[in-house]
């Protein structure tokens, strides 16, 4: 399954996954959000941005926030989250 991410590069939207769902994921983005990196990929005869280096999907549960003074807090409820504050001493 593909998923939104954010590109390494120009730090814009583009996909990570299996590659089969890009139109899905991408369609749903306005062209002045995707990645312009190249090489493009081509589905359903429509070029698409490379997939992202990492799943990372940015801002969702479990993601890393900045804290008070620089510091960083990890948003979610599961226990990594609780583990990296904990040891951050948040």
């Amino acid at each position: 399954m593909c998923k939104k991410a954010v590109c390494d590069t120009c730090k814009k939207s583009t996909w990570w996954g299996c590659g089969s769902h890009v139109p899905m994921v991408m369609d749903a983005i306005p062209e002045a959000e995707r990645c312009g990196c190249d090489p493009r990929v081509e589905r359903d005869g429509k070029q698409y941005p490379p997939m992202a280096k990492s799943p990372l999907q940015g801002r969702r549960r479990g993601a890393l926030d900045k804290g008070q003074e620089g510091g960083v807090v990890a948003r979610g409820r599961g226990a990594a989250a609780a583990a990296l504050n904990e040891a951050a001493g948040r």
